[in-house]
């Protein structure tokens, strides 16, 4: 296991947005209306060797867009957050019952019981590693993940200068050192780019 002295982190942006925060920006019609754009579908699936059946977590599921999107095709998924109004939403526009959606604070709460070391095949982060202790969360994601099967993806907005990212408390950005510095200790990884973000698979080493 990796102490935690010899985790390499990524610095944290403060103040940490609260869940009120997070309600109140998901409270607009304009926030749920937005889709997964084609173009990001095709990248992640084609990066991400999707197998139908596979197990997966979406961590900061917001809405629900991007976990219905893996349900589709064809994962059994869950979706994390800890914004009630956004699982309000989430719930309600999965008409289907693809998914399930959980209330979780990742940051602040222990992991989900119903999150089983070894028995995650994917877990995703879209948009929202950037609000989140990165080092420690991939920490524990290699725990769930299973062995030399397992993928982490985040899409990431990518800042072009050098300092911490966007310091803005709902709309932050990590700088490109930032991501080269994300899951050294991984196995393989593969990342796509397009329109100021970043799409980043980190695959778990055999056992």
């Amino acid at each position: 296991m990796t102490s935690q002295s010899t985790i390499r982190r990524v610095p944290a942006l403060s103040p940490r947005a609260s869940s009120l925060d997070w309600d109140t920006h998901h409270g607009p019609v304009r926030n749920r209306r937005r889709l997964i754009p084609a173009w990001e579908q095709r990248a992640a699936y084609d990066l991400l060797g999707i197998g139908p059946g596979e197990r997966a977590v979406d961590l900061g599921c917001g809405v629900g867009h991007w976990t219905r999107v893996l349900a589709g095709w064809g994962l059994e998924v869950t979706g994390y957050d800890f914004s009630e109004v956004a699982l309000t939403y989430a719930r309600e526009g999965d008409v289907e019952r693809q998914a399930r959606y959980v209330d979780w604070d990742i940051d602040g709460e222990a992991t989900p019981s119903g999150i089983v070391p070894g028995s995650v095949d994917l877990v995703t982060c879209r948009l929202s590693l950037e609000y989140l202790d990165s080092a420690r969360l991939l920490h524990e994601v290699r725990r769930w993940l299973t062995p030399g099967r397992g993928r982490f993806y985040a899409l990431v907005r990518i800042d072009a200068g050098e300092a911490a990212g966007r310091p803005g408390l709902l709309q932050r950005s990590l700088t490109r050192r930032q991501i080269d510095g994300l899951g050294l200790e991984w196995g393989a990884r593969a990342e796509f780019r397009m329109r100021g973000l970043v799409g980043l698979m980190l695959h778990t080493p055999a056992a």
